[in-house]
């Protein structure tokens, strides 16, 4: 089985962070070693794809402790770089929310992190850490080339009909 994913995505898609969770929900049923999945980011400022997803209320309490969503075994948190402590975490599967390839580097190096899921800011910003890994995509194969002009307005895309979903509505889909 791998352990390694990718979602080769242009700016900020909750598709992408919800495919991710579809795959981490099939790993946490399969290897009981999983204690927690880890959202993880740079700073709380750059989980806008996560709040879009979950809402403020429950990102907010997953900064603090990981929290349980129906149709997911395993809870859910979200940390920062200043917040993930490897020395301390459970075996988890963590991920990356749009960071560069040379951050996601780092998280290889995380004892805690048995599967590393990487969502990209750019697109092709993961070639390099996806064949040193031989990464799978979390979409089943790589991303269709897209035209130039949707490839513009993707970083200054903002989907709305995440927000109005509860948590455990959306996480059933999965």
């Amino acid at each position: 089985m791998n352990n390694r994913y990718y979602a080769n995505v242009q700016g900020p898609e909750p598709n992408a962070i919800l495919a991710c969770l579809k795959i981490a929900k099939k790993i946490v049923a399969d290897d009981s070693d999983v204690k927690c999945i880890v959202l993880y980011s740079y700073t709380k400022n750059n989980f806008n794809t996560v709040l879009q997803i979950f809402g403020d209320d429950a990102v907010n309490r997953m900064f603090s402790q990981p929290i349980r969503f129906k149709g997911i075994d395993k809870p859910i948190q979200c940390l920062t770089e200043r917040t993930y402590k490897d020395w301390s975490q459970p075996t988890s599967i963590v991920i990356c929310c749009h960071m560069g390839s040379k951050d996601i580097k780092k998280v290889d190096d995380f004892r805690s992190a048995k599967y590393v899921m990487a969502v990209s800011w750019l697109k092709d910003e993961l070639a390099g850490w996806v064949k040193r890994w031989n990464a799978e995509c979390v979409y089943g194969n790589v991303i269709q080339n897209v035209s130039s002009e949707n490839d513009n307005q993707a970083l200054l895309k903002i989907s709305h009909r995440y927000s109005t979903f509860l948590p455990p509505l959306i996480l059933s889909k999965l």
